[in-house]
């Protein structure tokens, strides 16, 4: 079969591996859609960061691996002891994988674990005619949600636990600055959560369009315009938002952040940070804000996604901008959203496609 591994910076081989066998309480899925992330960017432009070099704590695995953690498909077979999935079900792939012993997941928290690791990162993905998971990683999809749509279940969790964090019956604005594929799937969850006062902040003006799409109220340049200033006169009884999410990662978008909340408000950080960020404690301090990182998700963010997709509370789709075959991953794939990265919201691999 064909698949696509990562061996290491600027070095992804489209590569024909064998089948893989089927374990007891596994099933095997033949992928159907599978979106490019910025972790996969990531990898492959600085090497191996996520991505095991030497054998991974609960996979054992290693380089190469096969990348794709945002999946969709077909089971196509079931390993022993599996009872509740059945060849043909189509399903959307929860790609975590934890001990379910350490601390974290003793505690129900298992997207915090101490060796966590991610079908695509840790263990072989869904960039391959044929994966292999557990069973409970299969998460059976509703009739009426489509495969393509279902490949958005994963990054639409990060903001669904993001929201889930921090969003109380109290909040009723927030802050989303990045209006890349996150931030709109922040914006997303936040619209479902009936907040009334969603700003979306990018330098991209052409994010405008599809930030309103996602629920955002609100969109500010921050090349022109004051982000502190604005958010302060729009949510003029709290003289600032109640939540602020950082979606890019810098320090100018941690300060804007910090200086858009209101009293007791909170930054929640999603970002992957590429080095290290200042912050001054007495900004904190005396307004009793708060800072905040969120770890991807849980099975439960995971599975709420799919029904809210599933009643129409979340309609994604507008998500989807580019399709491209399994060989063209790297060409117009990784490297389109390397060297422009404002062109793309979310590029689905199809694996029809031949």
């Amino acid at each position: 079969m064909r698949a696509l591994q990562f061996f290491g910076k600027e070095d992804v081989r489209l590569r024909t591996v064998d089948i893989p066998a089927i374990s007891p309480g596994q099933v095997r899925v033949r992928p159907a859609f599978v979106g490019i992330c910025g972790t996969d960017v990531h990898e492959y432009a600085r090497g191996a960061t996520l991505i095991p070099q030497e054998a991974h704590a609960l996979t054992n695995r290693s380089i190469p691996i096969t990348l794709g953690h945002e999946i969709s498909g077909v089971v196509d077979g079931v390993g022993q002891g599996v009872k509740d999935i059945q060849v043909g079900d189509h399903v959307a792939i929860l790609p975590i994988i934890s001990d379910d012993t350490c601390y974290a997941c003793r505690q129900g928290h298992p997207n915090c674990c101490d060796k966590q690791g991610l079908y695509g990162l840790s263990t072989d993905g869904g960039l391959a005619d044929y994966m292999v998971v557990s069973a409970s990683n299969a998460r059976k999809l509703p009739p009426g949600i489509t495969l393509d749509i279902a490949a958005l279940v994963e990054p639409l969790s990060v903001g669904w636990h993001a929201v889930q964090c921090c969003v109380t019956s109290e909040t009723t604005s927030a802050l989303v600055v990045g209006a890349g594929p996150i931030g709109l799937c922040v914006m997303q969850a936040l619209k479902a959560r009936n907040i009334s006062t969603i700003i979306a902040v990018d330098t991209n003006l052409a994010r405008k369009d599809v930030a309103t799409l996602a629920g955002a109220h609100h969109f500010i340049n921050p090349l022109t315009e004051d982000v502190p200033s604005f958010t302060a006169r729009i949510c003029q009884d709290s003289s600032g938002v109640h939540v602020a999410f950082d979606t890019a990662g810098k320090q100018a978008t941690l300060d804007q952040c910090v200086a858009a909340l209101c009293a007791r408000g909170t930054v929640v950080n999603i970002a992957i940070w590429g080095g290290p960020a200042t912050i001054l404690p007495n900004a904190f301090l005396l307004k009793e804000k708060r800072y905040l990182g969120t770890a991807v998700y849980t099975r439960e963010d995971f599975d709420a996604v799919i029904q809210a997709i599933a009643s129409g509370i979340i309609d994604p789709g507008f998500m989807i901008t580019s399709r491209i075959p399994l060989a063209d991953v790297v060409s117009r794939g990784i490297l389109k959203l390397l060297h422009d990265p404002g062109s793309d919201l979310k590029i689905l691999v199809d694996l029809g496609i031949l």
